[in-house]
């Protein structure tokens, strides 16, 4: 699995129960490679902006993504998202804790392994 999270923070709430410059989810998208040379599968989730959607998007990141798999993310930020939802969504706290533990940062092994002066 590949995971990357977009989100807003706006000056003015635009939901109940979210502070200024809050952090609110929006959107995920997800890739699948069954192999390392097959092709991606490609799943999202995209808030209605009508309403908070947190609830929903943690429901059905944790439904698709299940309990198997590496999930490679590029920075921390997909893992402070997760936290943050399990403050949200406690009930999805041991599903979300089992996702936690199943990232794999590739800004680690980037950061660590690769010397390019335009970096």
């Amino acid at each position: 699995w590949y995971l990357d999270f977009e989100s807003l923070a706006t000056a003015a709430p635009i939901y109940p129960d979210v502070a200024p410059y809050e952090t609110v989810l929006t959107q995920y998208s997800l890739h699948r490679a069954d192999d390392l040379f097959g092709p991606l599968e490609h799943f999202e989730y995209l808030a209605d902006p009508a309403r908070d959607c947190r609830e929903d998007l943690a429901q059905s990141l944790v439904e698709r993504l299940g309990d198997r798999g590496s999930i490679v993310v590029y920075s921390s930020y997909e893992q402070t998202q997760i936290t943050a939802l399990k403050r949200l969504v406690p009930h999805l706290r041991p599903d979300l804790d089992a996702i936690l533990g199943r990232l794999v940062d590739l800004e680690k092994v980037v950061r660590t392994c690769v010397a390019d002066p335009s970096f």
